[in-house]
């Protein structure tokens, strides 16, 4: 019987394979990490649009006290103003939360967006909004800032709803009143 000659794998070989590797894992770690800014991305988009449904109902839940639409409307308004937010909001005396609470609709609108403006500066990083009023129908603004670094997505925020940074989301929910 006659004894081949085995021939195993070089050095050169096993650092090829290591080099491959590493670059397998490297690029998983990236897709992760990709993966990741745009969970929290999709997220912050989540809470901004229930943010604007919630005004939304309360703002037809006001409605529904047999106010004119214009004056409802124009009740809800807030200017475009992002540094002024930047301050934490101050919550009326009379939160109108209560079955025997006799308030006007301006009052109920008042404490509504009180309420509503804490919830989006507690729940997105530095939220903003804006809500205008014109023919019948609200748009309501939600905003907030992304983290630094992250411009990979283009902005549709109005061009008066900036807050210095070059990574701010915004979303747009009209409402028909």
């Amino acid at each position: 019987m006659q004894l081949t000659k085995m021939q195993g794998g070089g050095l050169v070989e096993v650092l090829i394979a290591l080099v491959l590797m590493a670059l397998g894992l490297m690029g998983m770690l990236s897709a992760h990490s990709a993966a990741l800014r745009l969970t929290k991305l999709s997220e912050h988009r989540n809470i901004a649009m229930w943010l604007a449904q919630d005004l939304g109902e309360r703002v037809r839940a006001n409605r529904g006290r047999l106010a004119s639409a214009d004056a409802v409307g124009a009740a809800y308004v807030i200017n475009l103003d992002a540094a002024a937010q930047a301050q934490a909001t101050a919550l009326p005396d009379e939160l109108c939360n209560r079955p025997q609470s006799a308030c006007s609709m301006s009052q109920m609108a008042a404490a509504d967006l009180a309420q509503w403006r804490v919830l989006v500066r507690e729940r997105l990083p530095r939220g903003v909004v804006w809500v205008s009023y014109s023919l019948g129908a609200l748009d309501i603004w939600v905003a907030w800032v992304e983290p630094a670094g992250d411009d990979t997505l283009a902005s549709t925020c109005p061009s008066g709803l900036m807050v210095n940074d070059a990574a701010l989301r915004c979303i747009k929910w009209p409402l028909s009143l």
